[in-house]
């Protein structure tokens, strides 16, 4: 794996689309697409990059039609394209997602995505497709490919159990700098995981106020910085 220091530039949030503006309880983003971070990259020196892309089932609970989440991905990863970047690309949690029945389903989305209004059976329709194509442009790009495990979901069918997150990040990150081999596991302190959750991205809306923090919001004792957008 790579050695330390590093640049971390981090879209993240809760129900994030990669295309356009989205509210999650009342806190709200900008795409991935139209983010800081593609500027932010752009003013670094070229280095070696490496990418992980999650979360792409988002889009499918905003109704977004898989042919324009397609689009989204590809554009993404066109842009990692242009900086070499080496990507893994996580698929959406299929296999759970086939398991929820009727009431679960109304029940998950009422509370996480009010605005949908996707019956069960197109939901799964619509997931099933863009499970597939995901896989195509893995293999037309020639990038990994990362499948969760049905037994790291409960009851939240899209999100994994918490004791799970160390196993699934050990196999994202093998698959980013030693494909087929899962890569170290080092937990931080409790005072430095608590730390990194209070990091605030460069620009979000709460409640209509617009807030921003300059980035990168942390810089740790090795040198690795961290941004957030």
């Amino acid at each position: 794996m790579t050695s330390a220091p590093l640049e971390m530039h981090v879209a993240k949030g809760f129900g994030r689309s990669y295309g356009r503006e989205a509210k999650f309880f009342g806190k709200k983003f900008l795409g991935i697409l139209q983010c800081g971070l593609w500027d932010a990259i752009a003013r670094e020196p070229h280095l070696p990059t490496f990418a992980l892309l999650a979360d792409i089932g988002n889009d499918l609970a905003y109704e977004s039609p898989v042919g324009t989440i397609v689009r989204w991905i590809n554009d993404t990863l066109d842009r990692l394209e242009s900086h070499d970047a080496r990507v893994v690309l996580n698929n959406i949690p299929i296999g759970s997602l086939r398991t929820v029945g009727a009431l679960r389903y109304h029940a998950f989305r009422e509370l996480l995505f009010p605005n949908c209004k996707l019956s069960r059976k197109e939901m799964l329709r619509r997931a099933e497709e863009l499970s597939e194509a995901l896989a195509r442009i893995a293999e037309e790009r020639k990038a990994p490919v990362f499948y969760g495990e049905n037994a790291w979901y409960g009851l939240d069918p899209i999100h994994p159990r918490r004791r799970n997150a160390g196993e699934i990040w050990r196999r994202m990150l093998g698959e980013l700098f030693m494909p087929g081999e899962p890569a170290a596991l080092v937990r931080p302190s409790a005072r430095t995981a608590l730390s990194m959750r209070r990091l605030r991205a460069e620009s979000w809306t709460r409640f209509g106020m617009v807030h921003r923090c300059v980035q990168p919001a942390a810089r740790l004792h090795d040198g690795t910085t961290i941004a957030l957008y």
